[in-house]
């Protein structure tokens, strides 16, 4: 059936990530690195973590050579290894943040990407995707 290989794209808004699971339940789901990545920017500087490390743990999870970009599991779970490493090195206090929220969804990108090669090789972005939020906005309003 054409339903059952949809792949779903969003900034992690959990009422879209919701309908879209609701409305295909065999869907897969692509999380927006863009916006996973200021959502980690903005937890540090919360966190009151200084530029230079913040920044470094953003080129380890984003960059080209980091966890988004991985071409396959054995370079992803290096490349998780040694952003983890960092953070305990440099005692930030965000392991439980980047294992429970941040890199399970790194993870599930690359997953789809390396099995759905029509997805593209890059981190997914989705800026489109603030264009459907705000039309979906507006008509239920």
């Amino acid at each position: 059936m054409f339903l059952e290989n949809v792949i779903t794209g969003s900034d992690d808004e959990c009422a879209l990530v919701n309908a879209a699971k609701t409305a295909f339940p065999n869907s897969l789901q692509l999380y927006c690195m863009l916006h996973a990545k200021d959502n980690v920017r903005h937890r540090l500087t919360t966190m009151g973590t200084c530029t230079s490390v913040r920044e470094h743990v953003l080129s380890l999870l984003f960059g080209a050579c980091g966890v988004s970009e991985a071409s396959c599991e054995t370079e992803q779970d290096d490349r998780i290894a040694e952003v983890m490493q960092y953070i305990r090195q440099q005692n930030v206090d965000a392991v439980a943040y980047l294992q429970d929220r941040v890199l399970p969804k790194i993870a599930s990108n690359n997953a789809i990407k390396w099995r759905e090669a029509w997805v593209g090789q890059r981190h997914w972005t989705n800026n489109n995707c603030e264009s459907v939020n705000h039309l979906l906005k507006i008509e239920v309003i």
